[in-house]
């Protein structure tokens, strides 16, 4: 299975709004979109990443290992400069990320490869 930035930008959008409508509303998309996205990644990571509650989500220990790693990766960001999610922001350079098998925290970025 493999990942995209995409995921990865939704997943952090999400992360630190703890709301899927206010990340959806932050990144300019649904909110279907945005736990579609968080879902996929769950499942090509074989991990959770969050989990959800009446009142929004909270991020689980290996999200927040993800979370710190997805917040470093170009373009993954959501702050003012970022364009994320922007109309005009142009296709993202950078190869979809795999991962030869479930993403564990404990493994950090170096298990994961690009295809």
């Amino acid at each position: 299975m493999s990942f995209n930035i995409r995921q990865i930008r939704y997943f952090v959008a999400a992360a630190e709004a703890g709301k899927i409508v206010a990340a959806a509303s932050a990144v300019g998309i649904s909110p279907s979109a945005i736990t579609e996205a968080i879902q996929e990644l769950e499942e090509a990571t074989g991990t959770r990443l969050v989990t959800r509650h009446r009142d929004g989500i909270k991020v689980t220990y290996d999200g927040y290992v993800f979370l710190q790693h997805g917040r470093n990766m170009p373009s993954a960001g959501t702050g003012p400069r970022s364009r994320a999610g922007s109309p005009s922001a142009s296709p993202s350079p950078w190869p979809a990320i795999s991962s030869p098998r479930p993403w564990r925290a404990s493994d950090g970025v170096s298990r994961m490869s690009t295809s």
